[in-house]
């Protein structure tokens, strides 16, 4: 027997010369599988025989370091080799170049043909090697599917090789063609040697060679973990049996999926024993159980799986967050704006990062059924006036929409209220809100009794900011119902509401029906926690969001919330929390100057469009000429205020009837005309009038010395109303009644 495994390896030999001669790459043997194959492949022998011939470990690990030895060195070899290669390629493009000289062909043309050889080689090499790269990163996958340990290279690390390869195919590429045209010489054979020392040095240096160098080891497998056997199910991990364990009310976890930051998992509820919505409230609790920050722990709806089917009642969604993808400060950039083609949705993005890093939030102006009252809830230095930016920036970089900042606090935002188009000011302004409010309602209705009213470029909206609503709602106690009526009438007008509040108490509000018709979404900031539950439709705790901590508090900010995070209430991805990108106001401290502040935003990217004829002479009738800028300021520090005369009210509110079903604001109070007695201011402008001075800047001029610009604005329009004069076109007057 042992005469015949001789025999059978003396003709392996002979057969691994042959190859070797030829050629063909000898058998290697790499790893312990082909080692098997390869005894496989042996003749059978005796148990006693086999056991003598079977090599031992150490035995494989030298083998397999000789194998790794041969492949460094065919591995330096391998410049040399092509260096080889381009001389034989000019050889032979030489000897075509001698055998086409007897003909008419250029010699240039078959040296080119050789030329063009090892571009192909390195292009041919290039993609061999994308490919078995492809081939490797396939095969770590199915063993990730598997559950085997990944033992091949995924990383591209052949690409830090393609500029040699590229190099070295121009440079062989001309040491052919000069070889093909002229012949061997000491030159070309010195240019060889020179070029390729200069092209193989870092490679070489990726495979290095001498004393200096550690010597090579196979890859040893890693030694198996003792670990003991877990007394758990064999569907469960870590969290699924904490959550079992400790809130079995809640049933169980399963539908396991995570990453490097998140783990995600589908509830799974005791059919008829807990709501979702319950569940979804008790995020504190899971947090405990699980033994998590409550910060931690996600709680929401779960989506269908596709479009039109339900998701049952009894099931939920926990994603844990191992790594906030939200965390530290992100300055708000620039606006974007998804505006549907047909006009009838625009959705504001670019505003915060959930920190589960899934997605980011936005905030609806208007879809089909017509603007989104929006309000802004949030507690001193939770973030709100930043966010109140951003969304303010974003629905004005539209071109569609014209602002009236309404601020009952009266020192919230210099910057917006130095720009909006209409301006109220004041803590008592609630009078002037509620008549701006019906003049733009009634005449909207008047001029476009189209039940929906999206705004267009002709016809653009107006986006109303109540800064504070809160504050007004105190002042009058009949302002919250009339606010009710007004936030559920104008969504059909093109009149975006938006208001901030910073008092959650039911006195300030009234009732939940106010909050919840100002409240088709929401987003709420940091707020106390005998708030909360005065949002609608609010199961996220806000007092919940995160706070400053011991490390990272700065001077007097301990225990204060950290500004910007907020969640949503009807919106993508409700009460989950989100991080808002900041847009600082003017005055700000901030660490580094941002891209923008709130007033250079405004001037890059805010357009408020032109007001519509009707609407003009609406206001125009009611408050006056606007200011040089076309601006209305009402209230504390004003330049207009609203006429007294009933002619005026009457005309600028009553609408034809049978426009619409939609109900009628109407909390403007009906007056009585003054008698018609002109005061000392008013007798000076009309004479100014009467001597050919008609436009509203000459006027002012003429009468600078002796009367302010809005004493001659009320003298104007109170002469309007004594039919003492009449408008012939904007800023323009004429002696008169109007014509009818």
């Amino acid at each position: 027997m042992e005469a015949e495994v001789k025999e059978q390896q003396r003709k392996q030999q002979r057969r691994e010369r042959i190859k070797r001669l030829v050629g063909v790459a000898e058998r290697r043997w790499i790893t312990d599988q082909h080692l098997k194959v390869a005894g496989d492949k042996q003749p059978k022998t005796t148990k006693s025989a086999a056991e003598a011939h079977r090599p031992s470990h150490d035995d494989l690990v030298e083998q397999q370091r000789a194998v790794l030895i041969k492949q460094r060195n065919r591995n330096r070899r391998k410049p040399w080799y092509a260096t080889t290669a381009a001389m034989s390629l000019g050889l032979l493009g030489h000897g075509l170049v001698a055998l086409f000289s007897t003909t008419s062909l250029p010699p240039e043309v078959p040296a080119g043909m050789a030329a063009g050889l090892p571009f192909l080689a390195a292009a041919v090499i290039g993609v061999k090697m994308e490919r078995a790269h492809h081939r490797r990163v396939r095969l770590a996958q199915r063993q990730r599917d598997n559950g085997v340990t990944v033992r091949v290279q995924t990383e591209p690390t052949h690409r830090k090789w393609f500029a040699e390869l590229t190099i070295g195919a121009a440079a062989y590429a001309g040491l052919v063609f000069w070889i093909a045209t002229a012949g061997v010489s000491w030159w070309t054979v010195l240019v060889a040697l020179l070029g390729t020392i200069a092209l193989g040095s870092r490679w070489w240096n990726a495979h290095p060679l001498g004393p200096g160098v550690p010597r090579l080891e196979p890859p040893r497998p890693a030694a198996r973990k003792n670990t003991p056997k877990p007394l758990t199910r064999k569907d469960e991990d870590h969290y699924a049996v904490l959550f079992r364990q400790n809130i079995p009310q809640f049933g169980r976890l399963t539908n396991h999926v995570g990453n490097d930051h998140i783990e995600q998992y589908d509830v799974e509820l005791p059919p008829g024993k807990v709501s979702r919505t319950s569940f979804l409230s008790h995020g504190e609790t899971v947090a405990s159980a699980l033994g998590l920050d409550p910060q931690q722990v996600i709680l929401e709806k779960p989506n269908p799986s596709r479009p039109g089917e339900f998701v049952p009642a009894n099931r939920a969604r926990l994603t844990i967050i191992k790594r906030d993808m939200a965390a530290g400060v992100r300055y708000w950039t620039q606006p974007r704006v998804q505006i549907a083609e047909d006009g009838t949705a625009a959705v504001i993005t670019n505003l915060a990062r959930f920190r589960d890093g899934r997605g980011e939030a936005t905030c609806t102006i208007w879809n089909r059924d017509g603007m989104v009252p929006t309000t802004i809830f949030g507690g001193t230095g939770s973030g709100k006036s930043a966010a109140v930016n951003a969304i303010t920036i974003g629905a004005l970089s539209t071109g569609l929409l014209n602002m009236i900042y309404v601020d009952f606090k009266g020192n919230s935002s210099g910057a917006l209220r130095s720009r909006a188009r209409i301006v109220v000011v004041g803590r008592d302004a609630v009078t002037d809100v509620r008549r701006l409010l019906k003049l733009l309602a009634d005449v909207r209705i008047k001029h476009d009794p189209r039940d929906k009213q999206f705004p267009t470029p002709e016809r653009p909206g107006w986006f109303v900011l109540l800064e504070e609503i809160a504050k007004g709602i105190k002042s009058d106690p009949n302002f919250a119902r009339e606010m009710e009526n007004m936030a559920t009438t104008v969504r059909s007008l093109g009149i975006w509401p938006v208001s901030t509040a910073h008092d959650m108490v039911a006195v300030a509000w009234g009732n939940s029906g106010t909050r919840a018709a100002f409240s088709k979404q929401s987003f709420v900031f940091y707020m106390n926690t005998t708030s909360d539950d005065l949002i609608n439709g609010l199961t996220y705790r806000p007092s919940s969001l995160p706070t400053y901590g011991e490390g990272e508090a700065g001077l007097g900010q301990e225990s204060q919330p950290v500004p910007g995070w907020a969640v949503g209430v009807n919106t993508f991805r409700a009460n989950v929390p989100a991080r808002w990108d900041w847009l600082p106001a003017d005055d700000d401290p901030v660490d580094e100057e941002p891209p923008y502040r709130v007033s250079t935003a405004w001037d890059a990217f805010a357009r408020q469009p032109e007001i519509t004829d009707y609407e003009y002479a609406a206001l125009v009738d009611a408050l006056g000429e606007p200011n040089p800028d076309g601006r209305w300021i009402i209230g504390i520090g004003g330049t207009h205020h609203f006429r007294t005369e009933a002619k005026t009210t009457q005309e600028t509110t009553q609408g034809e009837p049978g426009h619409g079903d939609r109900p009628r604001i109407s909390f403007l109070p009906q007056r009585t005309a003054e008698p018609n007695q002109l005061s000392y201011n008013e007798r000076r402008v009309l004479q100014v009038i009467e001597g050919g001075t008609t436009k509203t800047g000459e006027i002012e001029q003429a009468l600078a010395a002796k009367m302010s610009r809005p004493t001659v604005h009320r003298a104007l329009d109170a002469l309007v109303g004594a039919n003492r004069i009449h408008r012939l076109a904007r800023g323009e007057y004429a002696l008169g009644p109007a014509p009818s």
